[in-house]
C-alpha cells in the first residue's frame, strides 16, 4: 500500500532521530496496518526531528507485521541490537497475525502503543549501559507523549 507524505512530513521523518520502517506478511496486513505506520512516523518525527545532527544515537523501530506469506511466530519486541561504532540502536517489533488481520485499529493501537513504548525502553536502557546516553527518562517522557498523539489520532 503505497501511503503519502507531505513534503514537510518528509523533512521531519529525514531529520528524525528515531525511525520506523515497515515489513508487512502480505496486502491484508499492510493495508491494516499502514494507517498506524503513517501516523506513528508523523507523531514520532515531530518530537524528535529537531535534534537529528547532533544527537550522538539514532533509534530504529522495524515492525514485523504477520501476514499469510511471512509470519513470525513472536509478538512485541524482540531482536535488540545497539552499536556504538554505528550510533545507533534498532529492535524489531512483531505483530502477531492475530492483531494485523483484526481491522480493530484501537486495538492495533493499543498493541503498538505499548510494544513501541517497551521497545523504546529497552533501547534506552542498552544504550545507557554502553554510556553512549544519560538522559534516559527525558527521551523516554518525549517518547510516551509522541506515543499519547497517535493514541489520540483518527485512523483515516
Amino acid at each position: 500500500m503505497l501511503v503519502e507524505f507531505t513534503d514537510e512530513q518528509k523533512q521531519k521523518i529525514a531529520r528524525s532521530i528515531v525511525g520506523l520502517s515497515m515489513q508487512a506478511g502480505d496486502e491484508t496486513s499492510s493495508s491494516t496496518l499502514a494507517p498506524h505506520w503513517k501516523l506513528l512516523k508523523i507523531f514520532v518525527s515531530d518530537e524528535f526531528s529537531k535534534e537529528s545532527e547532533s544527537y550522538p544515537i539514532e533509534f530504529h523501530f522495524i515492525l514485523r507485521v504477520s501476514g499469510s506469506l511471512w509470519h513470525w511466530e513472536k509478538s512485541g519486541p524482540d531482536n535488540l541490537r545497539v552499536s556504538a561504532k554505528n550510533r545507533d540502536a534498532t529492535i524489531d517489533i512483531f505483530v502477531p497475525l492475530d492483531v494485523s488481520r483484526d481491522g480493530d485499529h484501537s486495538r492495533i493501537k493499543s498493541f503498538l502503543s505499548t510494544v513501541l513504548i517497551d521497545g523504546f525502553r529497552q533501547m534506552l536502557d542498552r544504550a545507557a549501559k554502553k554510556k553512549m546516553i544519560d538522559n534516559v527518562d527525558t527521551l523516554l517522557t518525549r517518547f510516551v507523549r509522541s506515543i499519547d498523539n497517535y493514541r489520540q489520532a483518527e485512523i483515516a
